[in-house]
Parts: structure tokens; C-alpha cells; sequence
């Protein structure tokens, strides 16, 4: 048997399966998704696709189980250590108000509580020349309370480490020497961008979902192992790329939308002939795909429809209708969503 390139997708109802044979031969496969352990799932359909791991020469997953974790809040309770003074940086946000005139918006509740938010006395400048040394005793006597109140994930977030993460690698050795059993998500390797906002609330979700998603990614490399998959693990992510399970679980935030991605850069990549002309692959998965992507824009089947008859991309303008906010159920609706 030639070898395969296999990819995996986990849906919320199905797991699919596609691996294509050096020599052209397609084979596909399905299985009902297990909620209570993932790997299950793909181990299933990869039994159903191949005789043996062996024949596995590429193998690529797409996954929600980061993104299933942060919207169910099925997350490991989650601290953060910050710089002294700017402990409030991540509930403060910005001065956005997309509902400026709804009189019952309530911002969502931060995914770090007050009390789990603690201050290391630390200062970098904006170029990065340290201005107040890492107090060693402050990192200690936080990390501490935080382990000490259940704490099993741990962000990272000084201030301007972006342009100088010693202090931050600081903090990870101390607290890897003390509480090696504790995740730690370092900013500078997350978002390493300016704008602390933005820096911080993406290494809180960073540290979120890691334990789940880094438990999850060693199992199934685990599993594939026994099953002789020799091929290394491939992790679709959120940009449309690929990365290694490795890296996935160091930064699991950049696969959030690892699953629903996949099928977009499929309808995108792999043209077809239809009707004479070239046209992006028609999946179904792509109309679920439009809709989870923009909470603007949404894909219908009547775009579909006409964006096959023009033949033009999936992705673009002429591939998706304008959507209406329905305020009863406070849930965004495709505006063609009352058509057969």
C-alpha cells in the first residue's frame, strides 16, 4: 500500500477523516465524536481508513478541543502574575462599547478574578533596560498564594517584555523550581507585541486552555504511537497553518479555531471543474465554516450558490451577504436564514 497523508477533523457531532495515497487513491471516513476523550474519536477513524499506522507518512489534525474548553469554561483555574502597579490592566480593557445603547450590557466576567490577579515587583522600560530588578521573594511569595488557593495555570505578563523577556524567563525558573507541576504561559512567547491589554488577555486565555489542550495533544501522539504512526503530529492553526503538536501545546491559543479553518483554506486551495470553469471546492463544510468565522458576515447557501455560478473564490466579497442582529435571542442570524 502507497503511504498516506491523513487529516482529521473533530466536529462537534462527527469526527472525519480524509488521507489521500501517493498514488491518487482518496479514502474517507467518519465516527461519531466522544466529548469525554477526543482521541477516541480520531483513533477510530483512522482504524476505519488505514490497515496500519505504518502507511501514515503525513498526518494533520484539526481541532477544537482548546476552543470547546474556553466557550464551556471546562478550564483549569488560571492566575496571573503581572507587573507591580498594573494589576487591573486586564479588566480595565479598552474603552470600547459595542452596545452603547443597550441598558442591560454586561461586560463578560474576566477569565483571571481579582484575587488570582497578584503583582511581582519588576520594571522594564519601553526599550527594555531594566529599571527595577525582579524581587525573587515577591515571585515566590505569589506563585505560593496562587498554588495555595488551587491554582494550576499560571500567565506571565510583564510589562514591555516584549522588548526584553529576562524577567519573565526569571519568573519561569523560579516558579519551575518550586512548582514544577504548574502550567506557565510566558506573554513575550504568546503575543510578543506591544499594548498590554491585548498582550495579557491573550496569554490569560493562553493559560486557559493549556493544561486541556497539552493533556489532550500527548495522549493522542501517545496513542498514535502504539498504533505504529511513525509520522509526526500536525496541528492545523488558527491562521490557516500548520504547526507541530509540540508547539501546539506550548502555544495552544494559536489553534483556536484550528478545526473550523481547515475547511476554509480547503474550499479556497483545491479548485475543481464545474460547468466548464474552475471553482472552489463545494463542501458542505464550508457553509458551517463561513458562519463560525465572521460574526458579521455570513455565509449562506444561496452565496454559495451564486458564488459557483460567477465562479468566484469562497473567500471574498462576493461570497457572503450582510448579516441582521436578532435582539430577542441576542444571537447574530444569517439574514437569508428564513429561506429554504
Amino acid at each position: 500500500m502507497a503511504g498516506r497523508g491523513v487529516a482529521v477533523d473533530i466536529g462537534g457531532t462527527f469526527t472525519d477523516l480524509v488521507a489521500a495515497s501517493s498514488d491518487g487513491e482518496l479514502t474517507t471516513a467518519k465516527a461519531l465524536t466522544t466529548p469525554g476523550h477526543l482521541a477516541t474519536g480520531v483513533l477510530e477513524v483512522l482504524d476505519r481508513a488505514v490497515e496500519s499506522g505504518s502507511e501514515v507518512e503525513f498526518f494533520v489534525h484539526g481541532t477544537t478541543a482548546g476552543l470547546n474548553a474556553l466557550l464551556e469554561r471546562r478550564y483549569a483555574p488560571i492566575g496571573l502574575l503581572t507587573t507591580k502597579g498594573f494589576r487591573d490592566v486586564y479588566e480595565i480593557g479598552r474603552a470600547n462599547r459595542p452596545a452603547m445603547y443597550d441598558l442591560h450590557y454586561h461586560r463578560p466576567p474576566p477569565l483571571v478574578p481579582r484575587r488570582y490577579r497578584l503583582e511581582v515587583v519588576e520594571r522594564m522600560s519601553a526599550d527594555g533596560h531594566p529599571l527595577t530588578p525582579i524581587d525573587v521573594d515577591s515571585v515566590r511569595e505569589a506563585i505560593d498564594q496562587l498554588v495555595a488557593a488551587g491554582i494550576a495555570s499560571v500567565a506571565v505578563v510583564f510589562l514591555h517584555s516584549y522588548r526584553n523577556p529576562a524577567h519573565e524567563l526569571q519568573c519561569e525558573q523560579i516558579i519551575a523550581e518550586r512548582h514544577p507541576e504548574i502550567s506557565v504561559s510566558l506573554s513575550h512567547r504568546i503575543a510578543n507585541e506591544w499594548r498590554e491589554y491585548e498582550r495579557t488577555s491573550t496569554t490569560a486565555v493562553n493559560a486557559a486552555i493549556a493544561p486541556t489542550v497539552r493533556t489532550y495533544l500527548s495522549e493522542l501522539e501517545d496513542e498514535l504511537r502504539r498504533r505504529g504512526v511513525a509520522a509526526s503530529v500536525h496541528i492545523m492553526q488558527s491562521n490557516g497553518g500548520m504547526t507541530t503538536a509540540a508547539r501546539a501545546r506550548e502555544q495552544p491559543v494559536n489553534t483556536l479555531l484550528s478545526g473550523p479553518v481547515g475547511g476554509a483554506i480547503a474550499a479556497a486551495n483545491h479548485p475543481h471543474r464545474r460547468r466548464g470553469r474552475t471553482t472552489p471546492f463545494p463542501d458542505c463544510r464550508v457553509h458551517a465554516v463561513g458562519v463560525f468565522l465572521s460574526r458579521r458576515h455570513h455565509r449562506t447557501e444561496s452565496a454559495m450558490g451564486d458564488c459557483l455560478g460567477t465562479g468566484r473564490p469562497v473567500v471574498g466579497d462576493g461570497a457572503y451577504c450582510r448579516a441582521g442582529y436578532q435582539s430577542e435571542s441576542r444571537r447574530w442570524r444569517c439574514c437569508a436564514g428564513d429561506r429554504d
